[in-house]
């Protein structure tokens, strides 16, 4: 096929255009390759040259986001994907998972944390939450044992920050154990954790 035009763009793009297709290549992919109109290339080489800019942008795109916060595998997997092809992402999240940058037993042991000092959260809630961001079993058994077994105190506490004038309402009672129970605790830890904040309170 034949390069009719490769046409500068924003964000360090150019828009190389063929009788056939039109795709953005980053301007560093262009170079390598050393692209200009009325170059011809195969359809082989073009499919490379297309995955190496999509490959290098994902990249790109993903320390631009671990910048802002930590991601696991998947959900950077699944952010970058409506912007680049599959192949290309996969391939370049694995690249930074290599490299330490992006780290699923890291993410989910400070996640875990998070979850459990700051929002209350059960270790059954917290093992739902790891899952859905697509944590490895092995890494979620491994962080959800170093969380405390019990969480009455855990529970207590909740109860004194949030909920500490729902006793004496029946209905506001039966709130706080709702929220209790969508937290993930089990019913029986909240009666106790209920029993022994009013014996010392």
């Amino acid at each position: 096929m034949e390069i009719l035009s490769v046409e500068k763009r924003r964000k360090h793009l150019c828009l190389v255009k063929t009788a056939d297709t039109e795709q953005l290549i980053d301007d560093d992919t262009v170079i390598i390759y050393g692209l200009k109109s009325g170059m011809t290339i195969d359809d082989e080489l073009f499919d490379e040259i297309v995955y190496h800019s999509e490959f290098t942008r994902a990249k790109s795109r993903a320390l631009w986001l671990m910048d802002m916060r930590d991601y696991s595998k998947k959900e950077l997997i699944t952010k970058l994907s409506a912007h680049f092809s599959k192949n290309a992402v996969i391939d370049a999240v694995e690249t930074l998972a290599e490299g330490g940058i992006v780290d699923d037993e890291r993410f989910a042991r400070v996640y875990a944390e998070e979850l459990s000092e700051y929002k209350g959260a059960s270790r059954q809630n917290i093992r739902i939450k790891l899952m859905q961001k697509g944590i490895d079993r092995e890494i979620i058994d491994a962080v959800i044992d170093n969380l405390p077994d019990d969480e009455i105190p855990q529970i207590i506490d909740i109860i004194g920050r949030k909920y500490a004038n729902n006793f004496d309402d029946d209905k506001l009672k039966r709130r706080m154990i709702d929220g209790l129970l969508r937290k993930g605790y089990k019913f029986t830890d909240i009666k106790k954790a209920m029993d022994e904040y009013i014996e010392h309170r």
